[in-house]
């Protein structure tokens, strides 16, 4: 159901009283990736109701779907232009987290690292931390470090540690197992398939050369007896042409933990086991949305697993997953769903991010 996007003070914490109403968008869209981006583009007329309301660090609130509840954008740019018209950008109130610091502390399990999140954080934090998850790996946090980085934006945050996908609700951010589902919805040419692209990533790697920086000393493996690809430590795979990445350990170590062959090595392999060296392949989808039409049973959700053919490229039924979603707040419907395996991080949405 379409509903007309609502206006907030910079300090609202509830969407319980709203400055005024924004009934004059000329376009909008929300745009949401799988553990990434989260953002609102709009524009509104200049002589619109309530324009003059409309401030950076302000917060509107727009649907992100058909399905979720209105969810709260802070106002990040306001490009007015000579046609009367202003262009909004606005992202994810969760992206408040990226100024909010957690300070070190060390945690047994998930669910207890989501608790020292509301004692550990300055300012103090008002989000609601919640998980599905009983994964009882430690979690540590050895130095101050952003929130939002600290969920899933470098080695060592929850998402690296626990895994999983998250949900995000306003101040209440859901670490879950799995947040989509298999709803048997069939994507395919001659049916709501309107546009298709097929995108090979060539971001694989199958080989490292592990390498640590202590005291201004550079590590390396040199022994070649033991290690017969030294300095390379390689993976399971080969693409048949180069593909090897460097690999900066100098955080595992110290002073009084010196690199050596062995432990560079070890970790090396670690590394490559628990990141992905397959190729990933991305399927770009522009399609009809047929759930208005349909009563609910074409419903699409972020990170529910469909079901594409593309007969004229001999795709037929091809399981995937939803990693993308650009939904358009007049219409009421997505205008593009993004399909793949792409492995995506909140930390991409961070080094652009000046406000």
């Amino acid at each position: 159901m379409k509903v007309i996007p609502q206006i907030y003070e910079t300090t609202a914490r509830f969407l319980n009283y709203s400055m005024g109403s924004l009934p004059d968008v000329i376009s909008g869209t929300v745009t949401e990736e799988r553990n990434g981006e989260f953002y609102l583009s709009m524009q509104y007329s200049v002589h619109g109701q309530n324009a003059d309301l409309i401030k950076v660090g302000r917060l509107i609130t727009a649907k992100p779907n058909m399905y979720d509840d209105p969810q709260a954008f802070r106002i990040a740019t306001i490009e007015k232009t000579l046609d009367g018209t202003m262009d909004i950008t606005a992202y994810h109130v969760s992206y408040d987290l990226s100024k909010i610091v957690a300070t070190p502390f060390t945690a047994n399990g998930i669910q207890a690292a989501f608790a020292e999140l509301l004692t550990n954080t300055w300012p103090i934090n008002y989000f609601v931390f919640l998980t599905d998850k009983t994964d009882a790996d430690t979690f540590t946090v050895t130095q101050p470090v952003p929130m939002r980085t600290l969920l899933a934006g470098m080695e060592g945050s929850f998402l690296d540690v626990y895994g999983g996908e998250y949900k995000f609700n306003n101040w209440t951010v859901t670490l879950m197992s799995s947040r989509g589902q298999d709803r048997n919805v069939q994507i395919a040419y001659g049916k709501n398939l309107s546009a298709f692209k097929e995108t090979d990533e060539n971001g694989a790697y199958d080989a490292v050369v592990p390498f640590a920086v202590v005291d201004d000393t550079t590590y390396y493996i040199t022994d070649r007896s033991t290690y017969p690809t030294a300095p390379v430590v390689k993976s399971s795979t080969s693409y048949g042409y180069p593909q090897t990445i460097s690999l900066d350990l100098s955080e595992e170590f110290d002073s009084d933990h010196l690199p050596n062959d062995t432990t560079l090595y070890n970790k090396a392999l670690s590394y490559i086991e628990k990141n992905s060296t397959k190729a990933h392949t991305n399927l770009s989808t522009e399609y009809l949305d047929l759930t208005k039409l349909l009563g609910g049973t074409e419903r699409v959700d972020l990170c529910d697993r469909v079901y594409i053919s593309v007969e004229p490229y001999g795709l037929y039924n091809i399981q995937a997953k939803v990693i993308a979603t650009e939904y358009d707040i007049l219409t009421d419907e997505y205008t593009k769903v993004t399909i793949g395996d792409k492995k995506l991080t909140l930390a991409d949405t961070l080094a652009n991010l000046t406000r």
